[in-house]
């Protein structure tokens, strides 16, 4: 009787637990849809949004001891202590890093290692159908209230949702916190519903699908239109060999040429000439494509390799000053806080990811278009953001390797 009870009492603590952790996330998710408005008005970054986000992650933490969940404690003390050592190091012997950049630092390494405290979190207290379910009903409400923020604001011109500044580049981001973010979002939900399209074979999500799509175009970045075409042909390819679909398709084609033959070709003017400014001016056209990030990393690989004189160990475990040495782009950016480590990183992002989507032949295209997303964009690996959107969207490859697997 005292061993049931106290089964009993277990399971509806984990029940409690998870309906709490599912409520930090609905939370997170409101404080970055003001926190975008909020940007758009002021002008700067509202540092409360942060302050919210690392309430959930202690408290996060917290409950992975509370389940005896030591492993991600572990890699987060690890990359964490091995980073923090290598800015002292910087500190004490050079001029390379002042104190104020500390803070910058943490926040930025913080990022990097937030997936793997959502990804544990989420895999110890999310292991029940019923609140798998629940988690997807979250990631839906999500992309829906995205998907129509950026529709609206496409319609009605709000400046508050707009990717860039009036009159600088057509774009619309909707209540997306930054442009890069929207990539990577607008990608997951890309994936994920079609992957559940491939579960239940559902009209609807298929619409969503086709919004995310026009969603991609609508943001305005270069990113979301190459990878959201790249992934339309990869997915959407191999089905078009039911006449059904094909039609379903053509019918999309052809309505999208005509809204962008109607609605978006003046809008894209603005955004050719501002690219035609800097071919004009002479530079060069993987500069362009990369918005600059090429010179950035010219400048970390001319200060670390060239004529940098920093200590071994920052090579190995990293600490560098990611404040004044950030390209934007992932794997690099990864180099910096970590060393050569970062491999190790790597490792651990791509292994967990394949663990808990069962690594479907979709979730590998997934994680191969996300990882070149990443590494040429950049702030997708790097984000306090995507992480949730990416562990469920694992969940989803899972429940269809699960229900394919049945058949």
């Amino acid at each position: 009787m005292i061993e049931l009870a106290g089964s009993r009492l277990h399971s509806s603590f984990v029940l409690s637990s998870s309906s709490f952790i599912l409520t930090l996330l609905y939370l997170c998710f409101l404080v970055d849809c003001v926190n975008s408005v909020l940007i758009k008005y002021t002008g700067e970054y509202n540092w409360y949004s942060q302050m919210i986000r690392g309430l959930a992650e202690v408290l996060f933490i917290s409950f992975l001891f509370r389940a005896k969940c030591y492993q991600p404690v572990l890699i987060l003390v690890f990359f964490l202590f091995s980073n923090l050592m290598g800015m002292l190091l910087l500190y004490g012997t050079s001029e390379k890093i002042e104190l104020d950049e500390f803070y910058q630092n943490f926040v930025i390494v913080n990022k990097m290692l937030y997936f793997f405290v959502v990804y544990f979190v989420i895999s110890v207290y999310f292991r029940e159908n019923f609140k798998i379910e629940k988690l997807f009903y979250f990631f839906e409400f999500c992309f829906l209230v995205y998907v129509a923020s950026i529709f609206i604001g496409f319609i009605f011109q709000i400046d508050i949702f707009r990717s860039y500044a009036v009159g600088a580049r057509f774009g619309f981001k909707g209540v997306i916190v930054t442009t890069n973010e929207a990539v990577g979002l607008l990608l997951i939900g890309f994936f994920y519903f079609y992957m559940k399209y491939l579960t239940y074979y559902r009209k609807y999500d298929i619409a969503v699908i086709y919004s995310i799509f026009f969603c991609s175009i609508i943001v305005g970045s270069k990113a979301s239109v190459f990878f959201s075409i790249l992934s339309l042909v990869l997915l959407i390819g191999p089905q078009l060999k039911s006449k059904r679909f094909f039609l379903t398709f053509f019918v999309f084609i052809a309505g999208f040429v005509v809204i962008s033959l109607e609605y978006l070709v003046d809008k894209f003017e603005v955004t050719m000439n501002y690219f035609y400014y800097f071919y004009n001016r002479g530079d060069a056209i993987v500069s362009i494509l990369l918005t600059g990030r090429d010179w950035r990393l010219a400048t970390l690989i001319e200060e670390l390799f060239i004529v940098g004189d920093y200590p071994i160990y920052n090579y190995i475990f990293g600490g560098f000053n990611f404040v004044r040495l950030g390209t934007e782009m992932d794997v690099f950016d990864i180099l910096t806080a970590f060393g050569f480590m970062g491999v190790v990183y790597y490792y651990l992002y791509i292994s967990y990811f394949f663990r808990l989507s069962k690594c479907t032949r979709y979730s590998l295209i997934f994680l191969i278009i996300f990882l070149t997303a990443s590494s040429l964009g950049g702030h997708l690996i790097y984000n306090a953001v995507i992480p949730a959107y990416l562990v469920i969207l694992c969940l989803r490859f899972r429940s269809y390797a699960g229900i394919r697997s049945q058949l």
